[in-house]
């Protein structure tokens, strides 16, 4: 009986053990997501040097304290993927009261007038935050900041 015993908890410890390197690998694949995510190229966008570069930074720009032009919505976390989708973090703010949502959507661009600036349309295509109902068509310019804030907005 003690041997099996034994038997039982040292099989438990090996699964535990391989369990734990299934999450250091995943980890791992994590951690090497962000440096592939800046080698990749952004569809759907003007084929001038200009609109490139502002593609590139804008893949490589995670954006704060943006808000979407939303009464009470800011933009804790915004980034932008090569398949012309977004995803953005938010924090709705309400009296006294906070609440995390998420909006998803996709992103276009017309050819930028700068290597920092350029006209967007952005549709919200899900979203959870209070009050918001997707889809939700938006036009702006978007300024890639170079700071901590990553960009900022001006609505059309």
């Amino acid at each position: 009986m003690t041997h099996l015993l034994f038997a039982i908890l040292l099989n438990t410890a090996d699964a535990k053990k391989s369990k734990g390197n299934d999450s250091t690998a995943t980890l791992e694949s994590t951690q090497n997501e962000p440096q592939k995510k800046k080698n990749e190229q952004a569809a759907n966008v003007p084929a001038d040097k200009t609109s490139q570069a502002f593609a590139d930074q804008l893949l490589k720009t995670t954006g704060k304290g943006f808000s979407p032009n939303a009464m009470g919505l800011t933009y804790t976390s915004i980034t932008f993927n090569a398949d012309n989708t977004f995803r953005a973090d938010g924090l709705v703010s309400v009296m006294d009261e906070e609440m995390d949502c998420i909006e998803t959507g996709t992103w276009n661009m017309d050819a930028a007038s700068s290597e920092t600036t350029a006209n967007m349309d952005w549709t919200i295509t899900s979203t959870d935050c209070p009050s918001r109902q997707a889809p939700i068509q938006l036009r702006l310019q978007l300024v890639l900041t170079g700071t901590e804030a990553g960009i900022n907005g001006n609505f059309r």
